[in-house]
């Protein structure tokens, strides 16, 4: 049997028993990287490498030629544990005692690797249960060895998405897998349109996205239980996917692309699904008015410390953290950029609740809004609209004047449907001008993050000027 090769981390102070086990893993599939004490361990940890299997002699010095001591193996399972939060653990001592093996299996919990797979996060074995160390590590390998049966269409060959691909098909009891990528989201991660067949038959049309957290349960998605906006998690799959986290949604229909396509090909239909959007996400019931610090309702976006700082940054007086504003807290996505929209034939259907939270109403139209500009997948973001002129004097919703100001800037705009639309729905949900500048200034300095919009000189001189504009709209 040909296996995959798997990432492996040794930590063992004795050569001797370092050369065995190096050698009983890679003859099972497993690249191999050994330490000898926990220091050098957790230096491995704290780099980006993540991997499927840890290792860990109970008594190890804590830097190379200090004493052993079954504390400091304990300290770094635990460290271990918490930073590796879906690879495998097993403890391999020479040294075995009743409060050794209730620390390594405490409520550790169980990896669900695939259906009817399920391990112990943390396994423990002497080292005179080689035959049983071996055999933990094999199932594990086997796993892989199953994936990688699996065939990948269409996509990379890039091997963590490879990976990913796999464990979702195999889920499904699939042979191969056609992965069609969507876009990336906005920390790289992937979202793919996926039909799953085994032998001649398609067994599953779905929707991947792939995250670095779980999704909550509850709030926005539990708001809309009847509703045919929200996709619907058929599954989420954890487990040797090197810390990531796979949602699957059920697909409603061909997905024929997200709302960044419709807003830059058919700006009318984007207006359309704009409305259908907002209308469906009334049956969420807003809490009464009431007044909210600064500092707190921006959270959603962007920490106040980071604010202040991007602020003060471009040489402007922060607004107080404790300024009072009128607000209306609502359950919200919390990520809605035009990404996260799918177009599913006539149907808009919402994916990605990673971020659900619950702040104020314009959390997502906002998001919405600024979002088709300044998102890295914006087909429209290199549109001479907004330009800078206008951003430095953008207006405010529910001013006569402002809506006059914002068509009379569309003349030449390749998509005034769109704009006009998620601006009405900015307008419908807004409590009070300054809850609307604290979003707008959130939004516009979050994006200083992201290198696409610090690269852009277009970009870059828009999120200025928004911030610049609503630093001032807060301060008068």
């Amino acid at each position: 049997m040909i296996l995959p090769r798997i990432e492996a981390v040794l930590v063992e102070d004795d050569l001797e028993t370092q050369v065995k086990v190096i050698d009983i893993l890679a003859r099972l599939g497993y690249d191999v990287e050994p330490f000898s004490d926990s220091l050098s361990a957790r230096g491995h940890a704290d780099g980006s490498n993540i991997p499927d299997l840890i290792v860990l002699d109970r008594n190890i010095p804590y830097a190379a030629g200090g004493a052993d001591s079954s504390k400091i193996g304990d300290e770094l399972l635990d460290y271990m544990w918490a930073k590796y939060p879906d690879s495998a653990f097993i403890v391999f001592t020479g040294k075995a005692d009743i409060e050794g093996i209730h620390h390594a299996l405490r409520e550790r919990g169980n990896l669900t690797l695939e259906p009817g797979l399920s391990i112990a996060r943390v396994q423990h074995f002497t080292k005179q249960e080689t035959l049983k160390f071996r055999a933990a590590a094999l199932k594990i390998a086997q796993h892989f060895a199953r994936l990688n049966a699996v065939e990948v269409i269409g996509v990379t060959s890039d091997e963590l998405e490879s990976r990913i691909l796999k464990r979702v098909a195999f889920h499904f009891q699939g042979e191969s897998v056609t992965a069609t990528k969507l876009e990336d989201g906005s920390t790289s991660d992937q979202v793919w349109k996926c039909r799953v067949v085994a032998g001649f038959a398609p067994v599953a049309d779905i929707v991947v996205k792939v995250s670095r957290k779980s999704v909550p349960i509850g709030s926005f998605q539990a708001m809309l239980p009847a509703s045919t906006l929200v996709a619907r998690s058929l599954v989420t799959l954890t487990g040797l996917l090197h810390g990531r986290v796979v949602t699957v949604y059920s697909s409603a229909g061909e997905v024929t692309g997200s709302l960044h396509d419709e807003i830059a090909l058919r700006p009318d239909r984007a207006a359309k699904f704009v409305g259908e959007v907002a209308d469906g996400l009334k049956v969420i019931v807003e809490a009464h008015g009431h007044v909210e610090r600064l500092q707190h309702l921006v959270t959603p976006y962007i920490t106040w410390e980071d604010l202040e700082g991007r602020i003060s940054a471009l040489g402007l007086t922060p607004p107080s953290p404790s300024l009072p504003i009128t607000s209306l807290t609502y359950a919200q996505h919390g990520d809605l950029h035009p990404g996260n929209i799918l177009i599913c034939g006539e149907q808009a259907i919402i994916i990605d609740l990673d971020s659900q939270t619950m702040g104020s109403g314009l959390v997502d139209p906002i998001a919405l809004f600024w979002g088709a500009v300044f998102n890295k997948n914006s087909k429209i973001k290199n549109s001479p609209w907004p330009s800078e002129a206008l951003c430095a004097s953008f207006p405010q919703p529910k001013d006569k004047a402002g809506s006059q100001q914002l068509k009379e800037s569309l003349q030449g705009c390749p998509h005034p449907e769109w704009v006009l639309a998620v601006w009405d729905w900015i307008g419908s949900r807004a409590a009070s001008p300054r809850e609307y500048w604290a979003l707008t200034l959130a939004f516009a300095a979050r994006q200083l993050k992201y290198s696409d919009i610090r690269d852009s000189a277009l970009q870059r001189s828009r999120v200025d000027a928004l911030i610049r504009r609503a630093v001032a709209a807060l301060a008068n």
